[in-house]
């Protein structure tokens, strides 16, 4: 069995008298330790894909396994069980607490795991120790990326969702995050899932799954891997 598996998944909203498909009959498999990335244009699914895997939202019809459990039966405590236990966020941005900080963010994570890190050790890997008592504010862009990134290994994940984590950053600043995601996936093993509109950045995966239109159009394994420093867009 894949760690991960999505099986005929169906996602519907309904506004008024109107319905619409988020995604419609979505099938995937991902591999434990993989590195993978989910790219469409807005609106494809790709997001409600990652938050239904997150545990932030609930399937309308399909099955969804996680790690050997079939979290689309959850309910609302076991699902928050489960964020807590099994999950790691990177957002777009950053979604630190700007009044404590650096090592504060990272504390406050890791008290709601009972498998604990050398915090100092997490943000020497992110090369943010110097600046563990500066706040979120006096860090830039992609400083801020990295201590999330930190701040959520800090839960010691067993997956980790990254939601558009180079979509607010530079160029260069972009390279850097990804590099320090492909780091994490190959030292701690975790299995890593990134959402993105950017296909330019989804050569040095292991696995690349396309949306449109609330449907997966391909997935591709990748046999050819290209060096973040080869990426341009």
């Amino acid at each position: 069995m894949a760690y991960v598996e999505f099986k005929n998944v169906c996602k519907t909203y309904q506004v008024g008298e109107v319905l619409t498909k988020a995604i419609d009959n979505v099938s995937f498999e991902i591999e434990k330790g993989e590195l993978v990335t989910i790219v469409g244009p807005s609106g494809s699914g790709k997001s409600t894909c990652l938050n239904i895997l997150g545990g932030m939202d609930n399937v309308t019809s399909g099955m969804v396994i996680s790690n050997d459990m079939e979290i689309s039966n959850f309910n609302d405590k076991k699902l928050i069980s489960y964020r807590k236990n099994h999950i790691g966020f990177v957002f777009q941005f950053y979604n630190l607490i700007q009044n404590l900080t650096v090592m504060e963010n990272l504390e406050l994570a890791a008290s709601r795991t009972k498998e604990k890190k050398d915090l100092n050790k997490l943000l020497d890997q992110v090369g943010l120790l110097n600046k563990k008592n500066n706040f979120p504010s006096q860090l830039s862009g992609g400083e801020q990326q990295r201590v999330s990134i930190a701040r959520a290994l800090a839960k010691s994940p067993t997956l980790l969702l990254c939601d558009e984590p180079t979509g607010a950053l530079d160029y260069e600043s972009s390279k850097q995050v990804l590099k320090l995601i492909e780091e994490t996936n190959k030292i701690y093993g975790v299995t890593t899932i990134i959402i993105t509109h950017n296909e330019a950045i989804t050569p040095f995966s292991d696995k690349i799954i396309k949306f449109k239109s609330g449907k997966v159009v391909s997935i591709e394994k990748n046999k050819k891997k290209v060096s973040i420093d080869d990426l341009e867009w």
